[in-house]
């Protein structure tokens, strides 16, 4: 499962990151965790949501990096990603409005999750139900 992420990684160079609509610490921490990664790798992400980081997690947010989707602003930079990742979902359709983009644009997409309910919906899946979180992943 691993090297499959890794694959997917080094296959492409812009990604949009989402995670669930109302997103909690687990889900804002492992998006910029991820888009770290990736920026340390020499790769672009854009973190957007559907829904606004909640104030119980600004301080993960300090910087504004994590957006609440906005069309009108947003749009052309998630037309330059070429794949996406959802982190801390089951389904794609958690991801609420993001998703629809996701699922319009037939973006390649890869999910890191730790809920046992996580559906396998996407192309590259890494879900371990005994992981106490997705940020840990």
């Amino acid at each position: 499962m691993w090297n499959d992420l890794i694959e997917f990684i080094n296959a492409h160079q812009r990604f949009q990151i989402s995670t669930h609509i109302h997103p909690d610490g687990d889900a804002i921490g492992s998006q910029l965790a991820l888009g770290l990664l990736l920026e340390e790798l020499g790769k672009s992400a854009l973190l957007i949501n559907q829904d606004p980081v909640p104030q119980v997690c600004s301080f993960l947010n300090t910087d504004g990096r994590v957006l609440a989707y906005q069309p009108e602003r947003d749009d052309a930079a998630l037309a330059a990603c070429d794949a996406a990742f959802v982190v801390d979902v089951g389904t794609l359709e958690r991801t609420g409005r993001v998703g629809d983009v996701v699922r319009d644009r037939k973006l390649p997409v890869a999910c890191i999750d730790h809920h046992v309910t996580n559906t396998a919906f996407a192309a590259v899946n890494v879900v371990d139900p005994d992981a106490p979180s997705a940020s840990s992943l």
